[in-house]
């Protein structure tokens, strides 16, 4: 499948009145190097007054010359139309590239911004800045979850099929990404050295890629280990990206758990 085809795409699980969800979009949340990074909030429908539990939505890693815009992709809007749908907040935002591993500091220091400006600007969004969830895709893993690891006060984490530790690649990558800067980025080493974390739910992807899950595993391990309050989904015949590409019960089943995990923990 080529890539406009997956930027079509729509997530497997539908709940109703979530295509009549409306964003409030393209507002700019950093500047950096001359390029305006944005983001878009969407909300439920309904009356109710107050601020809104949120949700930000971390994408994956794209080449520098794709990776902006990836929140306007049908996956993306459909996943904040579905966080919207089921009563939270939930913003969308565009990150810079890796470049292959390179500039893993500037993915995170964005999505720190992100979560900066959500916190002093949500009561004007809608959200209330003290209850917020972080959900990583994919190779946004590391990054999501590292970042949302070293934040006091994210109530909740998720982390759909990404690496949770990077340091697998060592020796496979260009010798300018040492070992040190992929340690660094990898919420392996950071659980090593806490003693708490907020619960933190993975979705692992049976299908997936063989390096990707077996840093998933030795997270979950270390984690369980640790005593760490860890909750593990297992798509036993997911590919990566399955609450898109597979349309199954079980795709639609790990999603709706994962929204009651989050409903629960933000509560």
């Amino acid at each position: 499948m080529d890539f406009n085809a997956i930027r079509q795409m729509r997530i497997v699980y539908q709940v109703p009145g979530m295509e009549q969800i409306q964003a409030q979009r393209d507002l700019v949340y950093k500047q950096v190097e001359g390029q305006d990074l944005r983001l878009d909030v969407y909300l439920p429908n309904d009356e109710r007054s107050g601020l809104r539990p949120a949700v930000l939505l971390v994408h994956g890693d794209l080449p520098p010359e794709l990776i902006i815009g990836t929140k306007d992709h049908g996956p993306f809007v459909s996943l904040g139309q579905l966080v919207a749908a089921s009563g939270l907040a939930a913003v969308t935002f565009d990150h810079r590239s890796t470049e292959q591993f390179t500039k893993m500091e500037q993915v995170g220091s964005d999505i720190e911004d992100l979560i900066a400006f959500v916190r002093n600007s949500g009561p004007s969004l809608g959200i209330d800045p003290e209850r917020l969830c972080v959900w990583a895709f994919s190779a946004g893993v590391p990054y999501g979850v590292q970042v949302a690891l070293r934040q006091a006060d994210i109530r909740c984490i998720v982390a759909y099929y990404g690496p949770l530790d990077l340091q697998i690649l060592h020796g496979h990558l260009p010798p300018v990404v040492t070992a040190e800067a992929l340690r660094v980025a990898s919420p392996l080493a950071r659980i090593e050295e806490m003693t708490s974390i907020p619960p933190l739910l993975v979705a692992r992807a049976g299908k997936d890629q063989e390096w990707i899950n077996i840093a998933i595993d030795r997270f979950v391990q270390q984690a369980q280990e640790r005593n760490l309050p860890i909750e593990l989904l297992t798509h036993d015949e997911g590919p990566h990206a399955f609450e898109i590409f597979d349309d199954s019960e079980r795709s639609r089943e790990i999603v709706r758990q994962t929204l009651d995990f989050i409903k629960q923990q933000l509560s």
